[in-house]
């Protein structure tokens, strides 16, 4: 399975959390969110998601250990633009502080940030 973006999500099987795509570098200091659609691949199930001006997150569970799925998000901004992003989930068995759950959508749409500032889940 091919995820575009590099950005790597990990969850243990049990597990329900909160994952978020943080757009607020991409949107810069005037656009905002103004809709969004979340899909993810077969196998996972997928709980609320909401939006602030800047941020989406989605809420998900299940999963097959040791098995990777896509979750897309695609925003709609007031200025009239429109980009999805794809990060790859993969279901392992980990303690809650080894994975983060923020996906820093960059401004330059060819870069993908990892870098570890941020809001990030411990």
């Amino acid at each position: 399975m091919e995820c575009s973006d590099k950005h790597q999500f990990e969850k243990s099987p049990a597990g329900s959390l909160d994952y978020q795509f943080d757009w607020s570098a991409w949107l810069g200091a005037t656009d905002k969110i103004k809709a969004v659609t979340c899909s993810i691949d077969d196998g996972l199930t997928a709980g609320s998601q909401t939006w602030t001006d800047t941020a989406v997150t989605i809420w998900l569970s299940g999963g097959q250990l040791l098995k990777s799925y896509q979750v897309r998000c695609t925003v709609q901004t007031e200025g009239g633009r429109m980009d999805r992003r794809t990060a790859l989930l993969t279901i392992r068995n980990l303690s809650e502080s080894s994975a983060s759950r923020v996906y820093h959508v960059p401004a330059d749409p060819d870069r993908v940030d990892l870098s570890p500032e941020g809001p990030h889940y411990g």
